[in-house]
């Protein structure tokens, strides 16, 4: 069971809007988290801790003790959850530069479980960069069930040039949502100890309030509880990373999971095409810092004297 908060920064609001929500997400799940020693809580994107740094430096010490201690659980190693169809293939290796020097230098930790739980599709070459950046498993949510078919929420995903992880498509939703939220949670896990006993694979739960932000509940987490005492042994509050520890030790002495090749593909069809001058300046964008990189270096090397724009650049 997954505590989580799926947060899109820029969703519904202003920038500053959405770094408060997340400020304020991060603060209750630090507060649940005081409360129940057996919860633990996931949470992506290097940005929003480089947010909670900046604002709430209090907050931040409390993320990094409760890091530490394996209570709060950092993936993604991204800057944040991006697009992961068109963005070119050196600005996701540069989300994963700066997210996880990030992490590294100021939480201690780099991430090993790439996490874009809301992203429109998946590229097939995601996995060769992934792994190059550290991440040794992935979990997404779109496409959806309806809108592709896969054997079964945990797979092997192989991408273009052969690079193969485990990963996980997260049924339902990242989000408890939408009903009152222990019925709903109880008949989640009903549903999913039944595929799992029939798989003989281990599944993932999310449950979290809140599409944008929220995180969990008190509600959810007595439910839980609730849940571990009556199926002893087979419901328990967990992460992706311990998830995925659990997943290969299954795997290496029972079934052999699923293979699925290249794209995750579709959702949301029509999307792109919406906000097709967004993409094209964000496209250009890319293309421009890659050029500006280069020929400062190109300048450096010829005179000796370029002046050095790294942290510009990184910024930008």
């Amino acid at each position: 069971m997954v505590g989580n908060a799926h947060i899109d920064p820029m969703w519904i609001w202003d920038w500053d809007e959405g770094m408060h929500e997340v400020l304020q997400t991060f603060r209750s799940a630090v507060e649940r988290l005081d409360e129940d020693p057996d919860l633990r809580f996931t949470a992506s994107s290097a940005s929003y801790y480089h947010w909670v740094k900046e604002t709430s430096p209090d907050l931040f010490d409390k993320i990094r003790e409760l890091v530490r201690s394996g209570r709060w659980v950092v993936t993604g190693g991204q800057w944040v959850e991006p697009d992961c169809n068109l963005p070119s293939g050196e600005s996701v290796c540069r989300q994963f530069l700066y997210g996880q020097r990030f992490l590294d230098e100021h939480l201690g930790v780099r991430a090993t479980v790439g996490y874009n739980v809301d992203s429109f599709g998946h590229a097939g070459s995601l996995p060769q960069l992934l792994a190059g950046a550290g991440i040794r498993s992935y979990v997404f949510m779109r496409p959806g069930a309806a809108e592709m078919d896969i054997p079964s929420p945990a797979f092997l995903w192989r991408g273009t040039n052969g690079t193969e992880l485990p990963a996980y498509r997260i049924p339902y939703d990242y989000s408890t949502r939408g009903g009152p939220e222990d019925e709903l949670i109880r008949k989640r896990v009903g549903e999913l100890l039944a595929e799992s006993e029939a798989s003989g694979l281990p599944l993932m739960a999310f449950f979290g309030v809140g599409d944008h932000g929220g995180g969990p509940t008190r509600l959810a987490m007595r439910t839980v509880h609730a849940l571990a005492s009556e199926h002893s042994g087979s419901v328990a509050f967990g992460d992706p990373a311990t998830y995925f520890r659990a997943l290969a030790t299954t795997a290496a002495g029972g079934p052999a999971l699923p293979t699925v090749e290249g794209e995750l593909q579709w959702h949301a069809v029509g999307c792109y095409s919406a906000r097709a001058d967004l993409k094209l300046a964000n496209a250009r964008a890319e293309d421009a810092l890659v050029a500006a990189e280069a020929l400062n270096e190109v300048c450096r090397i010829l005179t000796g004297d370029a002046p050095d724009v790294r942290r510009e650049l990184a910024e930008a």
